[in-house]
């Protein structure tokens, strides 16, 4: 008898879940690496993912995440339905921080730092009815300096102090140029800080 209170229990409470449930629903976010911009490639590219074979419906919500040169964090809907009324719970992010994509000393944590608390805030994306973007399973998307920048979202994101989010998904696109590449990500992502006495 104690075995099946448990069960009955978690069936309860994915039936009085506020949000629909949806197989693989969750939230990918793309985006662009140094001088780059979302128009360019990430938005066809974000437009693309619904029309795949094994995408779980037929709606979808798509946004768009800009962090301007002053690191603050916007939102707005750009394309599909309120996630609240979508039969796959898709939400398709394009993370444009063009703003500061052409300064080589714009950190990929600059960038990261700025995106990773709107993620977790409850109140970021308000059709998600008080949710966050991080109670979703999240995949990750980068493309050259824009992989180190989902690298460092994703070591936040598992941060304890952000609530040690343990599964995650990244994919960083490489750049054309492999030399370009490496010397952008060893330059941004690990910069030892060296202090003496």
């Amino acid at each position: 008898m104690r075995t099946k209170f448990p069960a009955i229990m978690g069936a309860a409470a994915l039936l009085l879940s506020p949000l629909p449930l949806a197989r693989e629903a969750g939230v990918t976010i793309i985006t662009h690496g140094f001088n780059g911009n979302v128009t360019d490639w990430i938005i066809p590219m974000a437009q693309q993912i619904p029309g795949h074979d094994s995408f779980p419906g037929s709606a979808f919500s798509r946004y768009r995440m800009t962090v301007d040169s002053d690191r603050s964090v916007s939102q707005s809907r750009v394309g599909g339905v309120s996630p609240l009324v979508s039969d796959s719970g898709e939400i398709i992010i394009s993370l444009d921080w063009s703003s500061s994509a052409t300064d080589p000393f714009t950190a990929s944590q600059d960038i990261a730092n700025a995106t990773v608390p709107s993620l977790l805030s409850t109140t970021f994306v308000p059709e998600l009815g008080g949710r966050s973007l991080a109670e979703f399973p999240i995949h990750l998307i980068g493309h050259s300096r824009g992989g180190s920048v989902v690298t460092e979202m994703a070591r936040l994101l598992g941060h304890r102090e952000f609530g040690s989010i343990t599964k995650q998904h990244s994919t960083r696109l490489p750049s054309q140029n492999i030399a370009m590449r490496t010397s952008i990500h060893t330059s941004t992502f690990y910069s030892p800080i060296i202090t003496g006495n």
